[in-house]
């Protein structure tokens, strides 16, 4: 009898601790998202492609900036706009192993696709993994993974090209301050890829000209650096191996050529 109601004390036990162990995992918060133009998009939109090909200074930062504008929206659109639901107002749900996952459809174009957005908590970082669906075409295709630190300061992305091309394509870099300020940088990791090598670095600051882009095409070693301002939008390039010298050349708010001040 002694030896029943002891082995009916351990069992008791052992539930007891296996509840507050189920208890004590469900317990904390879900990690945040950082902000998709803050870490995930470049936003191009002041060098949309324009035919005014008298206006050489802008055009010719406008041209460069295009082939980047290219993989973000065109290339890039269905993960973009993956991401870019994920952080509406969809909650995640626990599960297990300090992992969250964000579950939604999303409509692209005139195709419905489904999405599994996964952050798993490991110390004082973040790692996500994106999985994508289109129905009929392709499902759980993990499209990219990325970290972060906790604070969702700074971090990185890996992405694939697409489901029919699964090699590394593009590694972001990103940090963002409490001050606007930051930058988000798009490089080219694949070899069989045309973008092998080429990257785009795009910086926030708090100078008159308080964006930039540092932008490098590997195939003919070309490389411009360009700034302006975002409220006006009169800025400058260097461009060396198209104007033959290492000077800043310059547009005023109305995009015209103008001598630099």
């Amino acid at each position: 009898m002694k030896k029943n109601v002891k082995q009916i004390l351990i069992a008791m036990l052992a539930i007891t601790f296996a509840i507050s162990a189920c208890k004590k995992e469900d317990e904390g918060t879900p990690p945040e998202l950082p902000p998709v133009d803050a870490s995930f998009k470049i936003v191009t939109d002041d060098f949309k492609n324009s035919e005014q090909k008298t206006i050489e200074n802008w055009f010719q930062a406008a041209i460069h900036v295009g082939v980047w504008q290219t993989a973000i929206n065109v290339t890039m659109a269905v993960p973009v706009a993956a991401f870019t639901e994920a952080v509406k107002n969809h909650e995640p749900v626990y599960v297990g192993e300090k992992t969250w996952e964000w579950a939604y459809s999303f409509q692209f174009g005139v195709n419905q696709h489904s999405a599994k957005l996964k952050g798993t908590i490991r110390g004082d970082s973040v790692d996500w993994k994106m999985y994508i669906s289109k129905s009929g075409a392709y499902e759980n295709f993990l499209w990219y993974t990325g970290t972060n630190d906790i604070a969702g300061t700074g971090g990185y992305w890996n992405l694939v090209k697409s489901p029919t091309e699964t090699g590394s394509w593009i590694h972001i870099d990103w940090k963002r301050n409490g001050d606007g300020t930051g930058f988000i940088n798009y490089s080219g990791v694949n070899p069989t890829t045309d973008i092998y090598g080429d990257y785009i670095h795009a910086q926030i600051t708090d100078d008159e000209y308080d964006a930039n882009y540092d932008i490098r095409d590997a195939s003919d070693g070309k490389e411009l650096f360009i700034e302006w301002s975002r409220e006006f939008k009169n800025g400058r390039l260097k461009y060396a191996k198209y104007y033959g010298d290492d000077n800043w050349h310059c547009w005023d708010v109305s995009l015209q050529d103008i001598d630099c001040p």
